[in-house]
């Protein structure tokens, strides 16, 4: 397999293999995600988000940045500001999750095509 054109394997970059709905129109069965999680997402960059207690991540696009620190912290009991991750579906909607129920939040920072590298 090749790698992305451009793509660095700095320490901690790891890989995952896609399977599923993708709402990207980009990904197919089999498919590698590489994420890293040195690098901080920002808005509008798909990002690979493990709920606590999760052992299958999802794939998605961050709609709005998140305040760095705040994923899997418990807010503070007499608050009234609950951090969330604000995610865009592929209609446009935006849905929220509670950063106290992620356990981490990783870049995506490139894509393998498997059934191309399969096919070449």
């Amino acid at each position: 397999m090749e790698l992305p054109h451009g793509l660095v394997l700095n320490e901690g970059v790891y890989a995952i293999n896609f399977s599923g709905v993708d709402w990207t129109g980009e990904l197919g069965d089999g498919d590698l995600v590489f994420a890293d999680p040195k690098q901080v997402p920002i808005a509008n960059d798909y990002v690979v988000i493990w709920p606590k207690g999760a052992t299958t991540p999802a794939v998605e696009q961050m709609a709005l940045a998140y305040m760095s620190g705040s994923i899997g912290e418990v807010p503070h009991p007499n608050s009234n500001v609950v951090p969330v991750l604000s995610i865009r579906r592929p209609n446009g909607t935006v849905r929220t999750i509670e950063c106290s129920k992620l356990e981490k939040v990783h870049k995506i920072i490139g894509r393998a095509h498997m059934q191309e590298a399969n096919h070449a």
